[in-house]
């Protein structure tokens, strides 16, 4: 009976984040700028659809920038539901995404129940995950990272059912195919990261079975070994559908995009802790920094606690049926940042790329919340307790609040928070700020009731940041130069420019006429010779 009110009690959970995350997102979903790099994101979707509709004649995405070496999968969605449904394009693509976002939380309420043994990890892991503020702003605009990391924990999620079973169930053999296929059809390179989790689980499960007297064949039985093959298999088909560069050479081709993000070749001038920096000579401790300061400190406390409670766990009952799911999760975190220190990757804007791991901090801060849940058996205690905990997981709320739709420039107090982070760390590093900014030049054009010109910085790649929200009677004109001094040419009204590489200082004869920023840190200005505010 007690089982099936824990089942009952997690689904109930699961439909409660469900219907909380689907209003969420449709509030908020159209707010969001435009990222730096969303209109070739989207253009690379929409030739890959061409590709599958002219007949597989039409390969005009192999020769848009380096994008054939990332896989397409969600570009694809993306472009499939924008020319099915009348809806505008970035609005679209952000629902998705954030669809995504609410998938990745989804799979931590499930992942939760799997690493403990009642509903206090899942709860306390969703707040911390679907309430901290970067993992929540990227979610509606980051078509990358944000659905990798959904895949990952449902991969992850997948291989503990598969493993589970001796043998494994057909439904989880399909399962875990799908997940994986999913996980490489975004990113190629993630099996290198799924690898040491699923090593991990197998790894403890053998030395699990080998202190019980157990053969080592009972665990890496043939059927299991078959039924993991037949999975790899189906799932490298999966990644390589979408996929259609990789249709002239379906083994090498995922190969060689996986070695090319491993040695990304282009280096970008990054600000950490005051100082411009190439980002592939960026500090071992990069990310780990970033993870530190751009996640709330009580996730970052309670995920402490949560692992050196598992690690406690292992130690006391290292037979326990949820050992190698602790394990993974271990790995999960710990593998990516030693991996990070060792080889130091071409990385840059912040803890984007390394989002996946997001989800295992929750759920050893869901562990650690547990810990403490757990210290007395009083009722009156855990009533007491649970309340004040999420109370604490919830406070980011106000973070939320407070700079949106920004909520991807959020940083904690250990660096006093986005003011103090600004100058000294990338903020708005995707100039999703553009987006306020050209509303504002509409509306003074609309004062004007005449044509206004405006200078933008921003390349190819980031125009669209501008032009997506440019009015009828604005001509917009880019410049990429930097420390261009004097004023701004007299052929201009405006110049828009992005505290990003310091391009908020050109012209700095000509005044600031309007800033865009929250919390006391600005994102980008306006400079005009109309010097109202």
């Amino acid at each position: 009976m007690r089982a099936n009110n824990g089942v009952r009690h997690l689904d109930a959970w699961t439909g409660a984040v469900l219907l909380f995350g689907l209003v969420a997102i449709l509030l908020l979903f159209q707010d969001f700028g435009v990222p730096w790099d969303e209109g070739i994101q989207a253009e690379y979707g929409e030739r890959v659809r061409r590709y599958f509709s002219s007949g597989f004649r039409d390969r005009s995405n192999e020769q848009l920038a380096d994008l054939r070496f990332y896989g397409p999968l969600f570009e694809l969605t993306a472009a499939a539901v924008t020319a099915v449904l009348p809806t505008e394009l970035f609005a679209t693509r952000h629902l998705l995404s954030a669809l995504t976002g609410l998938f990745a939380v989804l799979a931590i309420v499930r992942l939760g129940a799997r690493v403990s043994g009642g509903l206090a990890v899942p709860v306390f892991a969703t707040l911390a995950l679907a309430l901290a503020p970067r993992f929540f702003g990227h979610a509606f605009v980051n078509s990358k990272d944000v659905p990798f990391a959904a895949a990952f924990a449902w991969a992850v999620l997948a291989f503990l059912a598969f493993w589970s079973g001796r043998p494994p169930a057909r439904r989880h053999i399909l399962g875990l195919t799908l997940a994986l296929g999913v996980t490489l059809a975004i990113r190629p390179a993630g099996i290198l990261l799924l690898a040491p989790v699923f090593l991990a689980i197998v790894s403890y499960d053998v030395v699990r079975a080998t202190r019980r007297g157990a053969e080592v064949g009972a665990v890496l039985s043939r059927s299991r070994l078959a039924a993991l093959g037949l999975t790899a298999i189906g799932a490298w088909v999966l990644m390589v559908l979408p996929w259609p560069w990789t249709h002239a050479n379906p083994l090498l081709r995922p190969l060689q995009a996986v070695a090319y993000g491993i040695r990304f070749p282009v280096s970008y001038p990054v600000l950490f802790a005051g100082e411009v920096v190439p980002s592939g000579e960026l500090p071992w401790y990069y990310v780990h920094s970033y993870v530190g300061i751009t996640t709330p400190l009580a996730v970052l406390g309670l995920a402490l606690l949560g692992l050196m409670k598992s690690v406690g766990d292992q130690k006391r009952d290292p037979d326990g049926r949820r050992a190698g799911a602790l394990a993974g999760l271990q790995a999960w975190l710990l593998c990516p940042l030693i991996f990070a220190a060792l080889l130091r990757p071409n990385t840059y804007d912040g803890v984007r790329h390394f989002l996946f791991v997001l989800p295992a901090i929750a759920l050893l801060a869901g562990r650690g919340a547990e810990a403490i849940l757990h210290l007395r058996a009083s009722n009156t205690w855990r009533m007491v307790v649970g309340a004040g905990l999420v109370l604490v997981l919830a406070l980011p709320v106000t973070d939320i609040a407070r700079l949106h739709p920004y909520e991807a420039t959020y940083f904690n107090h250990l660096v006093s928070g986005v003011e103090g982070a600004h100058g000294r760390y990338d903020t708005d590093y995707w100039v999703l700020s553009y987006r306020e900014a050209m509303e504002w030049v509409n509306r003074r054009a609309d004062e004007r009731n005449e044509e206004v010109r405006v200078l933008v910085a921003a390349n190819e790649l980031s125009r669209t940041s501008a032009n997506a929200f440019a009015g009828d009677r604005v001509v917009l004109e880019t410049s990429f130069e930097r420390d261009v001094p004097g004023r701004l040419p007299e052929r201009f009204d405006f110049y828009v420019g992005t505290t990003r590489y310091a391009m908020d200082r050109n012209f700095p004869d000509t005044p600031i006429v309007h800033t865009i920023g929250r919390s006391g840190a600005i994102y980008a200005v306006i400079r005009g010779a109309d010097e109202e505010r």
